[in-house]
């Protein structure tokens, strides 16, 4: 019963996502779109979620302030991912979860080269997320550390699933008189 936009800005991505919606018989709008710099007007989305996204992006802070452009107030961000950035994947690998033992060794070093390019990879995630989100102006940001658990039934063998939510505020000068009264409590 909701209207559902993708977007990726892989187009091999798109593909496996519409046959896959075609073979669940799901109508879902894919787009080819930068999570970044979205083309999307203000104030379009109930909600915003991404898996397994935050991690690999060049600047994850802009992610974050252009989801929230995009949401409406009272609008929710649902962010799952883990801090995939601490892991060597090519030293590791025989201790990964079935799904990366899988992966090709030139995969595993690929994903070792590119993750070291960027900075989310040096940060303690989640909190950095957490810090980031609230000084993006989000509201009632929350943090389940134990999602892994939670969907899968099992603990992570490799980096555990966080899942993030956040809220745009419903009214656009709350973020305003928050960060006032905290400048008076601090000064």
């Amino acid at each position: 019963g909701h209207e559902v936009t993708g977007i990726d800005l892989s187009g091999k991505m798109l593909a496996e996502a519409r046959n896959l919606a075609k073979e669940l018989g799901l109508e879902i709008t894919f787009l080819q779109e930068n999570a970044q710099e979205t083309g999307f007007a203000d104030e379009t989305f109930d909600a915003v979620v991404t898996r397994n996204l935050t991690w690999t992006l060049p600047d994850t802070k802009k992610a974050y302030e252009e989801w929230k452009r995009v949401l409406v107030p009272g609008g929710v961000l649902v962010n799952f991912d883990a801090a995939y950035g601490k892991i060597n994947y090519a030293a590791e690998a025989g201790k990964l979860d079935e799904a990366h033992q899988a992966l090709p060794e030139r995969l595993t070093i690929a994903c070792d080269i590119i993750k070291g390019k960027v900075s989310i990879s040096r940060q303690m995630r989640p909190k950095w997320d957490i810090q980031v989100l609230k000084e993006c102006g989000y509201e009632n940001v929350v943090c389940e550390e134990n999602a892994q658990e939670q969907i899968y039934g099992k603990k992570a063998e490799e980096a555990p699933l966080f899942m993030l939510t956040g809220r745009k505020p419903e009214n656009p000068y709350r973020q305003l008189e928050t960060s006032v009264v905290d400048t008076l409590k601090e000064g």
